[in-house]
């Protein structure tokens, strides 16, 4: 794969843009790693990436968000 941006090769199945929150935000804690997901939910982002290098990442953006409701439910409610 020569275009290693998820985020591109999303965009090309779905009409909607893709959000992201950068790897500086993830790392800098819990609360900035909700923060920069919630500033997706007024773009309607029906799809983000949270980039994540190691498994303690990714187990740290579940705890993060696990109570913490979706932008979809915020809009569904």
């Amino acid at each position: 794969m020569t275009d290693t941006d998820i985020r591109r090769w999303l965009r090309l199945q779905t009409a909607s843009d893709v959000g992201h929150v950068d790897i500086a935000t993830v790392q800098s804690g819990s609360l900035p790693a909700i923060g920069g997901l919630a500033r997706t939910c007024p773009e309607n982002h029906v799809l983000v990436i949270v980039d994540a290098v190691t498994d303690d990442v990714l187990v740290a953006i579940g705890r993060a968000v696990a109570d913490h409701p979706t932008c979809y439910g915020q809009i569904q409610g």
